[in-house]
């Protein structure tokens, strides 16, 4: 299930008051310009604003990162404060400025930061287009080892021991935090009321949720429907009603799924390019078992007929942002969503009427397909290292698409409330999944 972060609009207006020329031999005095709140310099008061907020110290390439936040209503001059693993200290240049209510991020390597999270950070310790810290550069353990900020007069002001380390002293208190896979980060806790939580232990860091480099951040968002809402079960109704929602496109599709080896499904997206559609197909690269021979040749002829078809998969050098891509899904013209249970093969969608228990559900609404097609395209996106495009073989003959059968099933439209959980996004929002339990 998915889910789109909300936005919102603001219009400005602009006034020109009409007023007498001044005399030719004077000219107008431009108004001086507001004054900026001016930085808060370093204090006791400082130092209590101050966090560690993020650490990610096990990453495959040279872009491990720092980042720490202000919870200050203020902006904060952090020249001289500095960061150590006790064995080297970098040192925040002079004017660096910490916004109120803001973070900085400080990564070794600037530019393959750039490149695994589509973010520019603030400062690097070693190398990339950004300022440089002064001083040594932290090397982070990847079985353990601790992240000390510091104040201009060299307190301790905030502390994050993980794994083998064995930190005890200013900061932190109690066992240390569990230690990060390869490309997790992590992320310190917050309240109820969003504040991060700071108790100087490892519950501070810990949760039921590992984060990776570059994951998204949707938060869950309702839809009061304005379309009809179809359920389907698998197999009784075959693969009829998603061969025909698909057939309906008249702009674009795009489709999120595990693993993909219909033929019949593909013949239906090889139609609709020679229709002049728009095709875009997201898919696993790395599913349990390994990708299916059929999944392989399905994907080839899909990319020679037209079909922009990526896969979600790491490397020795690339972070996979999600485990697993496992969300079933598609979209038609930004205008209806198909989601399920099932993937595109045989035993999801059958010809007949034996295969697997699903169910998939149709919903011809606007805003809650468009809210799906953005988490589409953060995952697609053609920059990201770990989306990787099927390559394109020989050009597969045309093969007709299979006859849409008639439309059978029941519709309803009468009002109805959708909530949109994006995973592993929202999936503990206590307003989503759990709500739904709980009720």
């Amino acid at each position: 299930m998915w889910v789109l972060r909300a936005t919102a609009a603001v219009l400005f207006a602009t006034f020109l008051l009409a007023a007498p020329p001044l005399p030719a031999a004077r000219e107008a005095e431009p108004l001086p310009p507001c004054p900026r709140p001016a930085p808060a310099l370093f204090s006791a008061e400082a130092d209590g604003s101050v966090l560690l907020v993020r650490v990610y110290a096990n990453a495959p390439r040279d872009d491990e990162f720092i980042e720490i936040g202000n919870r200050g209503a203020v902006p904060l001059d952090m020249t001289a404060w500095s960061l150590t693993d006790r064995e080297a200290t970098a040192v925040f240049p002079a004017d660096s400025i910490l916004p109120a209510n803001g973070r900085l991020l400080v990564t070794r390597n600037a530019s393959s930061y750039a490149e695994d999270t589509l973010a520019v950070a603030d400062f690097a310790f070693e190398s990339g287009d950004v300022r440089r810290m002064d001083g040594g550069m932290p090397r982070l353990a990847d079985a353990g080892d601790e992240v000390l900020l510091l104040d201009p007069a060299g307190t301790v002001v905030d502390a994050y021991a993980w794994g083998d380390s064995r930190y005890q002293d200013e900061g932190w208190t109690g066992r240390t935090a569990e230690r990060m896979g390869r490309g997790e980060v992590a992320l310190r806790n917050r309240d109820g009321n969003g504040a991060w939580i700071d108790r100087d232990g490892a519950e501070d860091w810990e949760d039921l949720r590992h984060h990776r480099v570059g994951q998204s951040a949707f938060d869950l968002e309702s839809f009061d429907l304005q379309g009809t809402v179809t359920a389907v079960l698998s197999p009784d109704e075959g693969d009829g009603p998603l061969l025909r929602f698909l057939g309906s496109a008249q702009r674009t599709i795009e489709l999120g799924v595990y693993t993909f080896t219909s033929g019949r499904i593909a013949g239906v997206l090889e139609e609709a390019v020679r229709r002049g559609i728009r095709v875009r197909v997201l898919l696993d690269g790395g599913p349990v078992g390994g990708i299916d021979p059929d999944e392989l040749n399905v994907t080839r002829d899909l990319a020679g007929a037209g079909v922009e078809v990526r896969w979600l998969k790491g490397g020795s050098d690339v972070v996979k942002r999600y485990r697993f891509l496992h969300a079933k899904y598609a979209i038609v013209d930004a205008r209806a969503a198909w989601i399920g249970s099932e993937n595109f093969g045989e035993a999801g969608f059958p010809t007949g009427a034996k295969g697997n228990r699903g169910w998939s559900v149709l919903v011809e609404d606007e805003g809650l397909a468009t809210a799906l097609q953005s988490v589409f395209e953060i995952d697609f996106d053609e920059r990201r290292r770990d989306s990787v495009p099927e390559r394109i073989g020989s050009v597969p003959g045309v093969s007709a698409s299979p006859p849409l059968p008639p439309r059978t099933l029941e519709t309803r439209s009468d009002n109805r409330r959708a909530r949109l959980v994006v995973g592993p996004d929202a999936n503990l929002d206590p307003d989503g999944i759990l709500d739904l339990l709980l009720s």
